[in-house]
């Protein structure tokens, strides 16, 4: 977890230098109904876990969790849901 973080910030600060708007990151996430609520994963991000209990809210709070744990802004991240 320690690397996927200093990675993190090594590539944030890579893209500021090189202005940053100009790339988006990408994250595929699989979504699993687990009858308590969405359950999302990503093989990009270690230790995620995330329920989801309405499916509107889905990508709002994966947009603000994946944001979070990958220290860039939730508007430079694109999510794609595979629902299975």
């Amino acid at each position: 977890m320690v690397q996927l973080e200093l990675y993190f910030k090594l590539l944030k600060c890579t893209l500021e230098r090189i202005g940053g708007e100009m790339f988006r990151t990408k994250f595929i996430a699989t979504v699993t109904d687990t009858g308590e609520g969405l359950q999302v994963t990503c093989p990009d991000i270690e230790n995620l876990y995330i329920l989801v209990k309405d499916k509107s809210e889905l990508e709002g709070q994966c947009r603000r969790i994946f944001s979070e744990m990958s220290e860039l802004s939730p508007d430079s991240l694109d999510l794609l849901f595979n629902f299975n």
